[in-house]
């Protein structure tokens, strides 16, 4: 997480909402108001737990810019947020996905876009497969909130695929990319932190 606070810092974002549950004190307390990395930090704190799209939401009602950077917690992209944000504002999208070529989409499930970059369908998880994956990193546009359902919702299962050629692209990067929700890739990182580098 603290390597995703870096890096919204060096895109030049210092107003940052972490959605915390599990451990949330624990969070809470060593980023506290974000002072320490020269950001302003304030938390979504989930009783029980809200799924990523609930996450989304109970962010989204908080603020009142009408885009916003969505990243999860638990994998990163060295993407060019610039570009994607200049893509999502040029296409006018409810939701823009930085996406990633990967030899072997088994572990993620498929993205396909259109020549425009517009998303027309997402495909299941299938092994030994070349294609472009869903990174987790995401810009949001706040008309996005009606199809925010109340409760626990999965933005990734429940509302993208409602979105498909109704709002939503993707645009492809190049940089390092791992998600750490594997333990194997997580020890990965750990015995290798050089590969993750903020600069």
């Amino acid at each position: 997480m603290e390597y995703l606070v870096m890096q919204l810092k060096k895109w030049g974002i210092h107003d940052i909402i972490l959605s915390v549950g599990y451990k949330k004190e624990k969070i809470i307390s060593y980023f506290s108001t974000g002072l320490n990395w020269a950001t302003g930090i304030r938390y979504v704190q989930e009783d029980v737990s809200l799924g990523t799209g609930g996450a989304i939401r109970e962010a989204l009602v908080t603020i009142d810019d009408t885009n916003v950077v969505v990243l999860n917690g638990d994998s990163f992209i060295d993407a060019d947020i610039h570009t994607l944000v200049d893509f999502h504002n040029t296409k006018d999208a409810l939701v823009t996905l930085a996406l990633k070529e990967m030899s072997d989409t088994g572990r993620y499930g498929r993205v396909k876009i259109d020549e425009d970059g517009k998303i027309i369908s997402f495909k299941e998880k299938l092994g030994n497969q070349k294609g472009l994956i869903n990174t987790g990193m995401y810009v949001v546009n706040r008309k996005i909130l009606p199809y925010l359902l109340a409760g626990e919702l999965s933005f990734e299962n429940e509302v993208l695929p409602g979105l498909i050629n109704n709002g939503a692209f993707g645009l492809t990067q190049k940089g390092f990319f791992i998600d750490i929700g594997i333990p194997d890739d997580y020890s990965s990182l750990c015995q290798n932190p050089h590969a993750l580098t903020i600069t």
